[in-house]
């Protein structure tokens, strides 16, 4: 069983992506900051992160993330309503495995997750 990190703002995406991922062991946050300070305590197989969070910003997590090594052993897969081109390059050339926007498809979010958890 993996050890997913949700981080989302929203209630019903929070309840929703758990229940898509059945089998997998779930933490969930609504801000970058309790997330950083969830991967402080303890490691996690995915974070799945989405981008229009209060605070600091996605990108400001997924670079540090990225410049501690994280994003090598944990991917991270970033989601949103709202994806701009720009958006989806600037995640992967800061350290992102994948995206994928909502409204999503589950078995598409399924297949990533299985994918990226090998």
């Amino acid at each position: 069983m993996a050890r997913l990190l949700l981080v989302e703002d929203d209630p019903g995406y929070q309840e929703l992506i758990p229940t898509i991922l059945l089998g997998h062991e779930f933490s969930v946050c609504s801000s970058a900051e309790e997330a950083r300070s969830r991967l402080q305590i303890r490691p996690f197989d995915m974070l799945i992160l989405d981008i229009d969070l209060l605070g600091i910003s996605w990108l400001q997590l997924l670079k540090e993330l990225k410049a501690g090594g994280l994003t090598e052993k944990m991917p991270v897969v970033m989601c949103s309503s709202f994806f701009t081109p720009q958006q989806r390059q600037q995640a992967m050339d800061d350290g992102a495995a994948g995206y994928i926007s909502k409204p999503f498809d589950a078995g598409l979010l399924r297949a990533m997750v299985q994918a990226l958890l090998g």
